[in-house]
């Protein structure tokens, strides 16, 4: 158990299920503060890269998803933190 959320159980999960479950065990996260961030993950991770299975993110998928977001959805590098 991590932060309030069950690690042993990783490798069977996607980054969707494990977002979910993250932000359901943050019980003291204003409503406003929990709306962004469901909000965010749903705009930008969701679909893109949520279904994939924790143990198969890697860098390269990760530096994948960061180029998607600045040449496909065209964020600038200074509004996302890494």
């Amino acid at each position: 158990m991590y932060n309030g959320l069950n690690t042993g159980s990783m490798s069977a999960r996607t980054l969707n299920e494990w977002f979910d479950e993250y932000l359901e065990g943050k019980k003291r996260l204003k409503d406003s503060t929990r709306a962004n961030y469901k909000f965010t993950y749903d705009r930008y991770v969701r679909e893109y890269i949520g279904s994939k299975m924790l143990t198969s993110i890697d860098e390269r998928q990760i530096k994948k998803f960061y180029v998607h977001l600045l040449e496909d959805l065209h964020l600038k590098p200074a509004s996302m933190e890494i």
